[in-house]
């Protein structure tokens, strides 16, 4: 289970994302912050696991960008 679960547009602040799930896992630990790219494997049902991810997180934060 993850606690925060950060929630952002590719393409428009991957590099900030990257940054603030750095800072929460050094803050928090490794398994605080949950980053889609590292996390879903090739070949699983991407909504389906975005959307189980987001009801167990205690936090979403949404990343606005451009």
């Amino acid at each position: 289970m993850y606690s925060i679960f950060l929630s952002y547009r590719r393409g428009d602040v991957e590099i900030e994302v990257e940054q603030i799930a750095r800072m929460i896992r050094i803050w928090f630990g490794s398994g605080f912050g949950y980053v889609d790219r590292e996390r879903i494997a090739g070949g699983a049902d991407f909504v389906k696991t975005l959307q189980v991810e987001i009801e167990r997180a205690a936090v979403v934060l949404l990343i606005i960008g451009r």
